[in-house]
């Protein structure tokens, strides 16, 4: 994991490593983050002794990151047609023959529908995640509300699920 220091003296995560200055790295995970903040590596890397960090703010900043970045890749299935969205259209999806390798379910659906999708969507090993409330979710299709969205191009899936994964390692740290 990137961290370059700000003109105005902050350290900022560079998850997608393309801020420009010298770079300060640690491992993906909250311990080294933890770690080298409270070992003074980044006042060492940075060459300046006053640096104020707070490890609990760059954690966070980077769960931001990463969720922001799962959010784009969502758009991306948006405009490129590789994604379905509405709880009818993703049902019938899963009902159909057409194949989907990763669905949305918003947090605050109703428990019966949501019960439905994932239970549709096991029988067909699609996994499902729960990130978004409906009206996040229709932002990112361009609609009001959107209770649910799956991804059928395989490679977004992956890159979403890997995503995910990253942001999964630092749920409950801050």
């Amino acid at each position: 994991m990137r961290f370059v220091l700000s003109s105005d003296g902050e350290v900022l995560v560079d998850y997608r490593g393309k801020l420009p200055g010298r770079g300060a790295y640690t491992c993906l995970d909250p311990q080294c983050i933890k770690m080298a903040v409270g070992k003074k590596q980044f006042v060492r890397a940075f060459k300046t002794p006053s640096l104020e960090i707070c490890s609990a703010t760059l954690i966070q900043s980077l769960k931001d990151q990463i969720l922001g970045r799962v959010l784009n890749l969502l758009g991306m299935a948006r405009k490129s047609s590789n994604a379905v969205s509405g709880s009818n259209a993703v049902l019938a999806a899963l009902s159909g023959s057409e194949r989907l390798f990763l669905v949305f379910v918003a947090t605050d659906i109703s428990e019966d529908i949501g019960a439905k999708i994932e239970k549709k969507a096991a029988v067909r090993s699609v996994p499902c995640f729960r990130y978004f409330e409906k009206e996040e979710m229709g932002q990112l299709m361009g609609r009001s509300e959107r209770s649910v969205i799956a991804i059928r191009n395989e490679l977004l899936a992956d890159s979403i699920r890997d995503e995910l994964r990253r942001l999964d390692l630092f749920a409950g740290e801050v």
